[in-house]
């Protein structure tokens, strides 16, 4: 059976602990599998709380995340690509640490319009980097 999801911002605005109980409430009240959970800040979000709060109703995690101009894996500026690939990574292990296997969003560059990108060497480290996120995804769910 498939299971159905909702994202957290449907019926709340942060990611605080009061705000996500509150809303994972709601989501099992409602009868919904799967809470999308979006990290707008991960440094800020409590793991720990998190993932007793979703075992607490029954749900399935499931965690997003939007890069930006600053965090751009796709962009031309190394500086960008760097910070792009922390971030991703630390919501790699915000994502494990709530109980998920899944990251989700828009994960491949910024939401923005973009141009094409010009030099074949972005796209390879690009493409590194990717490769090692799946690595590390793939390790964690065989264990």
């Amino acid at each position: 059976m498939n299971k159905i999801g909702v994202h957290a911002l449907t019926f709340i605005g942060d990611i605080e602990n009061p705000s996500i109980e509150k809303c994972l409430s709601q989501v099992a009240k409602i009868g919904y599998d799967v809470m999308e959970l979006p990290l707008l800040n991960p440094d800020a979000l409590d793991t720990n709380f998190v993932s007793k709060a979703y075992e607490k109703f029954d749900l399935e995690p499931t965690v997003s995340l939007g890069l930006s101009y600053k965090t751009d894996i796709a962009s031309e500026d190394l500086d960008r690509v760097n910070a792009g690939r922390e971030l991703l990574f630390k919501a790699l292990d915000k994502t494990i640490d709530v109980g998920s296997s899944n990251l989700c969003g828009v994960i491949h560059s910024a939401l923005q319009k973009i141009k094409p990108l010009k030099q074949l060497s972005v796209m390879k480290i690009l493409y590194q980097l990717l490769e090692t996120l799946l690595k590390k995804q793939r390790k964690i769910m065989l264990h």
